[in-house]
């Protein structure tokens, strides 16, 4: 996929690590945290001190407000500061997980600034497979799921949850928004499914250099099998997982590529593919399907 091999060298100092809900952002944490292991794979429950977009104990902490008080609208706008802030503030690269469409604020900003900004790790993964795992998360019916999916004004978050409401929109527009920004900062887009292959050794490569990282054969590897995602269910399996929504079963459940043919039907298929087929054919996920010419 697009995006330069080298390290992200951007202005400022967040790396943004960029995808839709339920596509392999934890993944990816997880393998940037046990590049710098050398005592045994990083406990899951650690990523909870990682800097999250949608902290909301990190916003109120950044502008000394409740953020009860203000409107969404306020929000996204005040949280540009907060992460221009963050940039500002830090010594060195901070590594920051982000759900929210790469799309302008009420002010018509983007919600994130450039200026603040080192580069961009975004992650795609096929919206079949994204919607059978969102469903699980969110603890909704999957048509309800991929009507979600097709919404631009979907958001998730608010209220009085630990994260603040974030406009994820549909699939397309949003990774088609975190596409756009490549023209503004360093932006690495990678696919989940070439994360999950037999050899991933290359992708993951591309990752750690674009990070800074030297990115030598051994300590990816290693990297990559503590990261694997039989070590993440069974740390999840053994004490839990702080990000897991209430009510979710599980956070890491499948993780494996194609698997919503398991749990999806032909038509409901259709109905994801109909509304996203223009993104799905440039990242190979059409499977041969019949669909409208680009």
């Amino acid at each position: 996929m697009n995006g330069p091999a080298d390290s992200a060298r951007g202005p400022g100092r967040l790396l943004w690590l960029a995808s839709y809900p339920k596509s392999g952002n934890t993944w990816l944490r997880l393998f940037l945290a046990n590049l710098t292991a050398t005592d045994g794979p990083v406990r899951i429950n650690s990523l909870e001190r990682r800097p999250m977009a949608a902290s909301r104990d990190v916003f109120e902490d950044a502008i000394g407000l409740d953020s009860s008080e203000l409107t969404r609208d306020e929000i996204t706008i005040l949280r540009r500061a907060v992460y221009r802030w963050i940039s500002s503030d830090a010594a060195d690269v901070v590594t920051c997980k982000i759900h929210d469409a790469c799309m302008p604020a009420p002010d018509g900003a983007l919600i994130i600034e450039p200026e603040a900004t080192r580069g961009v790790l975004h992650i795609v993964r096929n919206p079949l497979d994204v919607a059978v795992s969102f469903q699980h998360h969110l603890g909704l019916t999957l048509d309800e799921v991929i009507e979600r999916m097709a919404d631009d004004t979907f958001t998730i978050g608010g209220s009085n949850r630990p994260q603040l409401p974030q406009r994820v929109g549909s699939w397309s527009a949003h990774v088609q928004s975190w596409l756009d920004l490549a023209a503004r900062v360093p932006v690495c887009t990678v696919r989940y499914e070439d994360l999950a292959a037999p050899d991933p050794l290359p992708v993951f490569q591309r990752i750690a250099r674009f990070t800074g990282h030297p990115g030598d054969e051994d300590t990816v590897r290693r990297a990559v099998a503590w990261s694997a995602f039989d070590e993440a269910r069974r740390q999840e399996d053994a004490e839990g997982f702080v990000e897991r929504p209430a009510g979710a079963e599980r956070f890491f459940r499948r993780g494996q590529p194609g698997s919503w043919r398991d749990e999806m039907s032909e038509v409901q298929a259709a109905r994801l593919v109909d509304r996203h087929h223009a993104l799905m054919r440039r990242f190979d996920y059409l499977d041969g399907r019949d669909v409208p010419p680009a």
